[in-house]
């Protein structure tokens, strides 16, 4: 790098090429140059690879402590594993909706949680509570599964031709009240 950024090395290696014995020169050039340039390095090397920087950055959420990186990393992924579990049940519930759109709904369904708990103890709080909540995990997933039915239903009557729509609703009425009926039957 010494020898591209660097004009007088650049004019000695010159030389060098046209036979001159330089050699002398060039190493005592780069032998000046060399603590500035091992200055730099280090320099970059403290911006690219530190947690302070990588926090800046956004490429991680918080720098650890390393006694205490077993105990955050393993409630990290206890975390993630139950959320991506929840994930995984509502898209099999809702085979239309998107990967983005059921993180939502899970933050949604979090979001007591994340505001009771510190920032220490977030991910321990969102795990457990995963874990030991899963009627209303069940229940927020039948309520996606009928917001999408409802959405389904929807388009499927706002496709059809405008004197059509009436009588379908109309039908549609009917059979919900005949439903009802027999269910309150049983």
């Amino acid at each position: 790098m010494m020898h591209r950024c660097d004009e007088a090395l650049r004019q000695l290696d010159a030389r060098a090429s046209g036979g001159e014995d330089v050699a002398k020169a060039i190493a005592d050039r780069e032998k000046l140059l060399l603590p500035m340039y091992r200055q730099v390095s280090v320099m970059y090397c403290d911006l690219h690879d530190r947690s302070g920087r990588m926090k800046g950055i956004g490429a991680i959420h918080e720098e650890l402590v390393w006694a205490d990186s077993r105990l955050y990393l393993h409630w990290r992924i206890r975390r993630r594993m139950q959320e991506n579990s929840v994930m995984r049940r509502m898209r099999a519930a809702v085979p239309d909706m998107s990967r983005e759109e059921a993180a939502a709904a899970v933050a949604d369904l979090l979001k007591g949680v994340l505001s009771s708990a510190g920032d220490q103890d977030e991910d321990m709080a969102v795990a457990t509570w995963l874990e030991a909540h899963d009627a209303e995990i069940v229940a927020r997933i039948e309520l996606e599964r009928q917001r999408a039915m409802e959405e389904q239903i929807f388009k499927l009557v706002s496709s059809l031709p405008s004197d059509r729509r009436s009588e379908v609703v109309r039908d549609l009425v009917g059979f919900a009240r005949v439903a009802d009926k027999q269910r309150a039957a049983k």
